[in-house]
């Protein structure tokens, strides 16, 4: 199976917890607060449909890729429950984390559209 017939298969978090766990950046591999750009993929199920949230560390600001530009309820809770649970993945990594990204501006860069079709 490949990763992103994965991601397609995982719609959300079935054991929430797991957020909560310690993430050691020895085991990982690297720092996820050290890096200056992390891209978080979110899907939205209705319409069914893949864009990509950038938290920007060097520019200090959220970015929304989005080739469809949907605008919907469940996008902005899409968005709010992805920047939240990777700043608790954050927390856990660095225990004195001062990053207050999550009241960093969201803006929404022009990127190529797509036709839904």
């Amino acid at each position: 199976m490949s990763s992103m017939e994965n991601l397609q298969k995982y719609e959300t978090i079935t054991n929430p917890s797991v957020l909560d766990d310690e993430v050691d950046p020895e085991i990982l591999g690297y720092d996820l607060a050290m890096c200056s750009v992390l891209f978080l993929p979110v899907l939205l199920k209705s319409p069914k449909h893949w864009y990509v949230i950038a938290i920007n560390q060097v520019d200090k600001r959220l970015e929304v890729l989005d080739p469809l530009s949907v605008n919907c309820q469940e996008k902005i809770t899409a968005n709010a429950d992805a920047i939240s649970g990777l700043y608790k993945v954050l927390q856990r990594t660095r225990k004195n984390l001062h990053s207050d990204f999550h009241m960093w501006p969201i803006v929404h860069p022009i990127v190529p559209q797509q036709s839904n079709t």
